[in-house]
């Protein structure tokens, strides 16, 4: 466990203060539980957020997730556009190597059509390699401490804003800008924030 991941909404929040100021177009809320992930529990899930208009956002952590979330997707209809995230890297999930990366986006793309909005977000220290890769072939990307603690072996993020900073920096050498906060907003199809 790192000491710079944030516990208490005290530090959630300034960390996430500090990867805005660092670039970060949006912050995600997780709010998990991952003993309860079966198809049931998905479609009851998918129904509520539906039923109360609220959009979802899918992280698939293999190809084979794709077909299960045009399963359930095929049982009702969402909001669109369909925000799918590629969460690669993970024991068990796909590996973030650009050829799997590649393979994830043409699936995602023939499975679900134009109406979608694809994240890449890689886990542990090839995080920032997956999002410059999802950058490049076109998706948006996603970096922070929730799945990725360390930059290189034994050597910790000291926040989620460095995270934010290094790949806004390796981006920006492939005149490549990240979304600000309204164009984000626009992306995901959500109304623009009151001022």
């Amino acid at each position: 466990m790192s000491k710079a991941l944030p516990l208490t909404p005290e530090q959630i929040l300034q960390q996430s203060l500090d990867a805005v100021s660092a670039g970060a177009s949006i912050q995600p809320a997780q709010l998990r539980d991952r003993d309860q992930n079966s198809f049931a529990t998905i479609a009851r899930m998918m129904d509520s957020l539906t039923e109360h208009d609220i959009a979802m956002e899918f992280e698939c952590y293999d190809v084979g997730h794709l077909y299960v979330l045009e399963h359930h997707l095929s049982k009702r209809t969402v909001k669109k556009p369909v925000i799918l995230q590629f969460l690669t890297g993970t024991l068990g999930g796909i590996s973030s190597e650009i050829d799997h990366l590649l393979h994830l986006k043409r699936t995602s793309e023939r499975i679900f059509g134009k109406d979608l909005v694809l994240f890449t977000h890689g886990t542990g220290t090839g995080n920032i390699k997956a999002a410059a890769f999802g950058a490049m072939m076109g998706t948006h990307l996603r970096v922070g401490q929730e799945d990725n603690l360390f930059e290189r072996p034994g050597v910790p993020f000291a926040s989620n804003a460095a995270q934010v900073e290094k790949i806004v920096r390796v981006l920006r050498e492939f005149d490549l800008e990240p979304a600000t906060p309204e164009e984000a907003r626009a992306i995901l199809g959500l109304p623009a924030q009151a001022r």
